[in-house]
């Protein structure tokens, strides 16, 4: 787990963050628990996790202003990778360009891709790939000119999807896998259609992506599901749009039906409507293996298991209004925590639940936890991460105080990541 020290200020303009020290990476499992591994004193923190190693992503940014208090937007300048068994740095390097949407292909790669976003000018597309053996410099995989883009990330490899500024009204999809040492770049173009960057999802090997597209001519929704390898258009599903999900073989998906807001399953041969308590919301869902979990309903306060591989729904689970969700693979399911209201501060959380298909499990709390973080599930066992930060009757000499504008500030580690799996417990 990585901790950031950050100085958090509350008032009537936002909430303002100041990394107020040193990073610090800790091990939380096996015989490095509880051992510093390292310390970063540049800026904002992020963590992406290999096979066997997390990659510590730093800005160099060191202060941020936002409405709900998140994380800055700002791009990653460089990283340092740790071991995971020996818990000890195995590299380190400043991204020759600095890094925006960063995801793992192994131990030893990184993609960075244009963010998935419409523009109303030609701006740079593309997908890099870092390799921390190698020089700072990146191999370029796609690098050109367009307007909407949206990149999506598998196991083996990256999807990129495009309008390129020298075919308005074009969609240009490349993939890129590694073979060896050397990169497979195929590119297809579908005529007629433009992309909707709001959904992408593609195949483990990346060789499938499901788009959300528009049609040149109409402005009508479509959905396809692309062959990038042997282009070829395998599904072309009109009046569907996002959110998707996309089986990891790419053999079948899920897409909204626009005229209903109702989910259907599709693949190569037939498309079904999947029955759900009401009508789906406009968020992307959660994903492992082959299960997904869907928001439903006008508050999206109903969540609901749905199956890739028959397009199965489990019984709706009442959630309430903003749960926190962490994906478990080895379940596989979800955890769904909730709290007791969703108003600022520090709330208790008050129910944790096991979400699988067609079963529902309620965990004990064991202790009252404020302001819960579900920070990772590492094999069987979850983490969670509660703040010390104090919002009201603040006591003298308290690490939070109220200052003389009404703001409320204090001083509290963050988490920024997460650890490998390993941990032998009962979820």
């Amino acid at each position: 787990m990585v901790f950031e020290p950050d100085l958090v200020a509350i008032g009537n303009g936002g909430v303002s963050d100041e990394v107020a020290g040193p990073t610090v990476a800790v091990g939380v499992i096996g015989s490095g628990a509880g051992q510093v591994v390292d310390t970063f004193a540049s800026g904002s923190t992020s963590v992406l996790l290999g096979p066997t190693s997390a990659w510590v992503l730093q800005r160099d940014t060191t202060s941020w202003v936002s409405n709900l208090g998140g994380p800055p937007t700002t791009p990653f300048t460089h990283v340092t990778r740790i071991d995971s068994a020996s818990l000890q740095s195995t590299g380190a390097l400043r991204f020759a360009d600095p890094v925006q949407n960063a995801a793992l292909l192994n131990d030893d790669i990184l993609f960075d891709a244009v963010t998935s976003s419409s523009s109303d000018v030609a701006r740079s597309v593309y997908l890099r790939a870092y390799d921390l053996g190698a020089p700072a410099a990146p191999t370029s995989l796609v690098s050109t000119q367009g307007f909407a883009a949206a990149a999506c990330f598998g196991s083996g490899g990256a999807v990129l999807a495009y309008e390129p500024a020298s075919a308005v009204g074009t969609l240009s999809v490349g993939a890129a896998a590694l073979h060896g040492a050397s990169w497979a770049l195929p590119e297809m173009s579908v005529p007629g259609y433009r992309l909707d960057p709001t959904a992408i999802a593609c195949s483990d090997d990346a060789t499938l992506a499901l788009l959300s597209v528009i049609g040149s001519a109409n402005g009508s929704s479509h959905v396809l599901l692309v062959d990038v390898a042997a282009q070829s258009i395998v599904v072309d599903a009109p009046g569907l749009q996002g959110p998707l999900a996309l089986r990891g073989d790419g053999g079948a998906g899920l897409a909204l039906d626009s005229a209903t807001q109702g989910l259907v399953y599709l693949d190569a041969s037939s498309q079904a409507a999947v029955e759900l308590p009401g009508q789906v919301a406009l968020q992307q869902p959660w994903q492992t293996g082959s299960l997904t979990l869907w928001a439903v309903g006008e508050e999206a306060s109903t969540l609901v298991v749905v199956d890739l591989s028959d397009g199965s729904a489990g019984a709706p689970f009442m959630a309430g209004s903003a749960p926190i969700v962490a994906t478990w693979s080895a379940g596989p399911g979800f955890v769904v925590a909730q709290e007791a209201d969703n108003g600022p501060g520090d709330v208790p959380l008050t129910q944790l639940d096991v979400l699988l298909k067609g079963q529902v499990t309620s965990l004990p709390l064991g202790t009252v936890l404020n302001g819960p973080s579900l920070a990772a599930v590492a094999g069987n066992t979850l983490f969670t991460l509660t703040s010390p930060v104090v919002n009201d009757n603040v006591d003298e000499g308290s690490d939070a105080s109220d200052d003389d504008d009404g703001e409320r500030s204090g001083l509290r580690p963050r988490i920024r990541g997460a650890h490998p799996d390993g941990a032998d417990a009962d979820l």
